[in-house]
């Protein structure tokens, strides 16, 4: 039982009142005992469920640069994974983007109190060695980390132009020489592994086929999922998640139930060309003027097939974003129940609100957007 039912259905019982009747034999004893009764269950009622969690200590700090004032290494969107053979054991991977980009790793084995720093064994000859990179560890304890290099092309920019895994077998305290999963023009990746299958896993990405210098521009890249049952030694062909009739489609967010279900989020962004094709060339202003949608696509069968499903139709977008980048959702399914959530950001009350959307059946639809923030409704700030 949740603490919310819990709470509520107890709370709908009364406690009983207490009418002595003095001139009743026994009235007076049988009175005191109901009153007793009753501050019972009235201490009951108010007592508050005991917190399923609690804060154990302050910050800490994950990357070396982070208390250092001097230090302008840009640290950002980190990917936390715990090895479930051992909880004490996590690996935060994260895009760096200055003063150079590539990636980092850090390693915690006391629970996130102390980090190292561990060696990313990059692929050589690249103009950009890593770029956002995502982990995972799969059921059996081994760690997994995917990311993309890119090549400076003429006339194009910087283009991805591999899609490499790299592992290890000790919680993440080396790892292995990456091997090249995908070819060129893999953007957004995404890896998650299997919680119940020893080295099952999947990687998520934009199969982009024409770059330009600020964004895509064609129109019908998938996203697309592939799946290894041996590690990530080798793949099965990619298959596409999103819908084939969705034209700009961007920033996949894949999670994997117990049971082995998929639900993958993702946006679809309508005619945005100012974001997907880069009509702005870089130069920012306003957002998008228009409405995106949050999409939803489930597979219970591996990730052989997928279907569909709309969570939102009216996202209202808040930012200017590049390809490379994109603002994504967030995807989680519990492990106990046939429940899947997604967050995402929009400014539908004015400013930019953090928002959740519950799907009681494993993701085939979605109930009503619920505001998370706490902050007071057109306050000016922005939550994302």
């Amino acid at each position: 039982m949740e603490v919310g039912e819990d709470v509520a259905s107890r709370s709908s019982h009364r406690a009983p009142s207490c009418r002595a009747n003095r001139a009743a034999s026994g009235g007076i004893v049988l009175g005191v005992t109901l009153v007793l009764a009753g501050l019972v269950v009235g201490a009951m009622l108010r007592r508050e469920p005991e917190p399923r969690d609690r804060v154990v200590g302050g910050n800490v700090p994950v990357d070396p640069g982070a208390e250092v004032t001097t230090d302008v290494s840009a640290y950002n969107s980190p990917s936390l994974q715990a090895n479930p053979r051992d909880t004490s054991d996590l690996v935060v991977a994260e895009r760096v983007d200055t003063p150079f980009t590539t990636c980092a790793l850090q390693v915690s084995i006391d629970a996130g109190a102390t980090w190292t720093t561990v060696r990313i064994p990059f692929p050589e000859g690249k103009d950009v060695p890593c770029f956002s990179p995502d982990v995972a560890f799969g059921a059996d304890g081994t760690a997994y980390l995917a990311f993309s290099t890119f090549a400076v092309v003429a006339g194009q920019g910087t283009v991805p132009d591999g899609l490499w895994l790299s592992t290890s077998t000790n919680g993440g305290r080396n790892f292995s020489p990456p091997h090249q999963v995908e070819g060129p023009i893999a953007l957004q990746v995404g890896l998650v592994a299997d919680p119940a299958i020893p080295k099952r896993l999947y990687l998520t990405w934009l199969q982009a086929t024409h770059p330009s210098t600020w964004g895509l521009d064609s129109t019908g890249d998938p996203l697309v999922v592939a799946r290894s049952d041996d590690g990530g030694t080798t793949w099965s062909r990619p298959v596409q998640a999103s819908g084939a009739g969705r034209a700009r489609v961007v920033a996949p967010s894949l999670a994997v139930s117990a049971d082995g279900t998929l639900v993958m989020a993702y946006l679809d962004v309508g005619d945005d060309l100012l974001d997907y094709a880069g009509d702005d060339n870089g130069m920012g202003g306003d957002p998008y003027p228009k409405h995106w949608a949050l999409v939803a696509a489930r597979s219970v069968d591996g990730g052989s097939t997928w279907s569909e499903s709309v969570v939102d139709s009216a996202i209202v977008p808040t930012q200017r974003f590049l390809m490379l980048v994109p603002p994504t959702p967030s995807v989680a399914v519990d492990r106990g129940r046939d429940r899947a959530y997604i967050a995402f950001h929009d400014g539908r009350l004015g400013d930019a609100d953090v928002w959740l959307w519950t799907s009681a059946d494993g993701g085939q639809r979605w109930g009503p957007a619920k505001r998370v923030n706490d902050t007071p409704v057109h306050d000016g700030t922005a939550q994302y």
